[in-house]
């Protein structure tokens, strides 16, 4: 009996579309990846994707919860956000 195996291609992973706000000061067009968080910062979110915030500096450490595209949060105790 022969097993058939299916085989998708592979590219590379799409960022985000849209701009991530940080602070009012930095404007990420595009985001993906990790980006660093001051003690308590404010997150505007105008992505099509979800950002996922962590008690690290490098998004490690507990996952703290999410900000929803579209969305806007003041965190407290993030120390940075993922964007896949």
């Amino acid at each position: 009996m022969t097993a058939a195996a299916l085989v998708l291609p592979v590219g590379p992973a799409a960022a985000a579309t849209g701009n991530l706000y940080v602070n009012n000061e930095e404007v990420y067009t595009d985001p993906a990846g990790c980006y660093p968080l001051k003690d308590s910062s404010i997150v505007d979110n105008i992505t099509d994707t979800a950002v996922t915030l962590y008690s690290g500096p490098d998004c490690d450490g507990e996952e703290l919860g999410r900000i929803s595209a579209g969305d806007d949060e003041i965190t407290t105790g993030a120390q940075s956000l993922y964007l896949p």
